[in-house]
């Protein structure tokens, strides 16, 4: 006869059969939401599983979370079902993984394999939602922080994480999101360049709390055939909608859809632009440039700027037309904006465009210069031989723009 311990672990065991049985049926869009409550947003990430479980998954759309609580030491993996409940998570535990590491770039990518092995489908969209910091920050550490850890994912570390996605995936990631602060940057986007489609985040830093998923994913499951353009155009505009007089109040916020497909041209751009100015403008045109850091759009963190709002500055001063015509900016500007194909801004950020890029002071570049030479970006597009010319950085001299590759993997 068969112990009540036995006969407990094969009830759970089949119950778990059942929540996996999706495995066997591919659906059009898995959305993995990477919940990184393992710090002082703990309260809000738990909000998140709360409104994500107003809507649930459907069999078209499996909406499945890796959810880490720092009060309640604990990480679990699940799919999102609906319930009527605003304060406690319902949905099964699929996987315990208690311990798990939320500040580290493999344990992304395990949660990935997770999903996709229990919940395949045609198309994938990842989303990271904890802190976030843009390219830099003072300890290095710049999205997904886990306290109890002491470990935060790099940015070096992105595209290392989504090389491996890639390979799992099989494909690029649909859209890569980051429901988090400051991560709409060229420098962000550049580690995902090659391995992602779309890169979905907020220029400036986002209210505790964050993305606002019981607006957002009944348009995923009403359009679950919908293309990742569109879902992510959606996904903005309940953001904007529920900071403006919504579900979460009023606030200035920002969020913005990249095609990543043609950062290349963009960052070829840059790399002209900064070659130009290292080799061809004068001290007081460099003083121009450096002036229009100043003054051009900027974020929470003052050395983060607006990148059309820059090149707008560029061409509005005439004494730089010598080296960089009016032509070639309007020219690279429109290519900018078809590179941000969607585009969500509150009044006090009309001049935000979507895309953000490093325009420090000579104090930020002195103290992250060094730095900033080892990211993707700049490997490809030698800015900061442009910005060491701008403060007379010696290091920065005689630095040769190679005309390719852009990228260097």
């Amino acid at each position: 006869m068969r112990s009540i311990a036995s006969i407990f672990i094969g009830l759970t065991l089949l119950l778990s059969s059942v929540n996996l049985a999706h495995a066997a049926n591919q659906a059009e869009w898995t959305v993995m939401v990477f919940e990184n409550g393992k710090n002082n947003l703990d309260e809000y990430i738990q909000m998140d599983m709360n409104e994500m479980e107003m809507v649930g998954s459907s069999d078209k759309v499996n909406v499945v979370a890796e959810w880490g609580s720092y009060s309640k030491r604990k990480v679990v993996r699940t799919r999102i079902t609906r319930d009527n409940d605003p304060q406690n998570i319902t949905s099964p535990v699929l996987q315990d993984v208690t311990g798990a590491d939320m500040g580290s770039w493999r344990e992304v990518v395990a949660f990935v394999n997770w999903s996709k092995t229990n919940f395949p489908a045609k198309h994938y969209m990842l989303v990271v939602a904890d802190h976030g910091a843009g390219w830099r920050a003072s300890d290095g550490k710049i999205v997904s922080i886990d306290e109890l850890t002491g470990n935060g994912i790099r940015l070096p570390q992105l595209s290392l994480m989504a090389f491996e996605i890639k390979k799992l995936l099989g494909k690029n990631i649909d859209i890569v999101g980051f429901d988090a602060c400051l991560m709409a940057m060229t420098e962000v986007a550049a580690e995902f360049w090659g391995n992602a489609d779309y890169l979905l985040a907020s220029q400036e830093v986002e209210p505790g709390y964050g993305w606002s998923y019981r607006d957002m994913l009944p348009y995923f499951m009403q359009n679950p055939t919908a293309s990742p353009l569109k879902l992510g155009q959606a996904t903005i505009k309940a953001y904007m909608a529920s900071y403006s007089g919504g579900s979460q109040g009023n606030e200035q916020v920002t969020m913005s859809l990249v095609n990543l497909s043609v950062m290349d041209t963009i960052a070829k751009d840059l790399r002209d632009f900064a070659e130009t100015i290292y080799k061809k403008a004068s001290s007081d045109q460099k003083l121009l440039v450096s002036k229009a850091f100043a003054t051009a759009q900027h974020y929470y963190n003052s050395d983060y700027i607006d990148l059309v709002n820059f090149y707008e500055l560029i061409r509005g001063q005439k004494s730089l037309s010598s080296v960089v015509s009016d032509q070639w900016i309007v020219a690279a500007e429109g290519r900018l904006k078809q590179a941000v194909v969607a585009n969500g801004v509150t009044k006090d950020y009309s001049n935000s465009h979507g895309l953000s890029i490093w325009g420090p002071s000579q104090e930020y570049f002195q103290n992250y210069g060094k730095e900033y030479m080892m990211t993707r970006f700049d490997r490809g597009t030698k800015w900061s031989a442009m910005l060491g010319a701008l403060y007379q950085n010696a290091k920065a001299r005689n630095i040769r723009f190679a005309a390719s590759p852009l990228w260097l993997r």
